[in-house]
């Protein structure tokens, strides 16, 4: 038996649990951002990075720096992305579910 899904969504970074769904939220408040998900990439040390991809609305100018800036006042140190793509669309099921293994799957690519 294996289990999928949102065990793995929890993101364990230096000792400290990120909820994706928490990051998610603080970023999606960002004007400029239709929607976000946060997955977690594992590091040579065993922690994991807070990886964000985000999605820009319609007439909206990407700036990873000012997203990064509104996050520092809003998140603790250790939920903070790590890095913050910016992808055409994110990919969902058809009724809205987030498909985080093929986020996951298109950092694995990047590598």
């Amino acid at each position: 038996m294996f289990i999928v899904g949102r065990t793995k969504d929890l993101i364990i970074r230096s000792g400290f649990n990120a909820y994706p769904i928490e990051v998610e939220s603080v970023i999606n408040t960002h004007p400029s951002v239709r929607v976000s998900a946060v997955v977690g990439q594992p590091t040579a040390d065993g922690n994991e990075e807070v990886i964000a991809f985000v999605e820009i609305k319609d007439g909206e100018k990407f700036d990873a720096s000012a997203l990064h800036d509104y996050l520092v006042e809003r998140l603790s140190p250790y939920k903070r992305p790590e890095k913050i793509l910016r992808v055409a669309t994110i990919p969902t099921t058809a009724s809205g579910k987030l498909l985080k293994h093929q986020l996951r799957q298109m950092l694995a690519e990047q590598k």
